[in-house]
């Protein structure tokens, strides 16, 4: 019972890699000439929940080892993200489509 414990308490960086997104571009939103539907919801929460649930279909069909790697990413990405100095640069080329450049 105790290890059931222990690990329901292990961040999975993926998760907080949804979250942090989420979180960077509703900041970024106030900056673009876009809104939350370009991205098919209607505010952070959905998009965030959405992201969560992707992930957790994503993690179920994954074997320990691509779950290790994806784990790897996620964590790479989650410092990549810290120097938020060019964030919404970097999140505008990944979500959104050339006519927001």
């Amino acid at each position: 019972m105790f290890f059931v414990l222990f690990l329901s308490c292990i961040q999975d960086p993926c998760e907080t890699l949804c979250v942090n997104i989420s979180s960077s571009l509703d900041e970024c939103l106030e900056e673009w000439p876009v809104d939350w539907s370009e991205f098919d919801v209607v505010r952070k929460e959905y998009f965030q929940q959405s992201c969560l649930n992707l992930w957790a279909v994503e993690r179920s069909n994954l074997e320990a080892r691509q779950l290790d790697d994806a784990y790897e990413q996620c964590t790479e990405s989650l410092e990549y993200f810290k120097d938020e100095s060019h964030t919404c640069d970097h999140l505008r080329a990944i979500y959104l489509a050339e006519p927001y450049y």
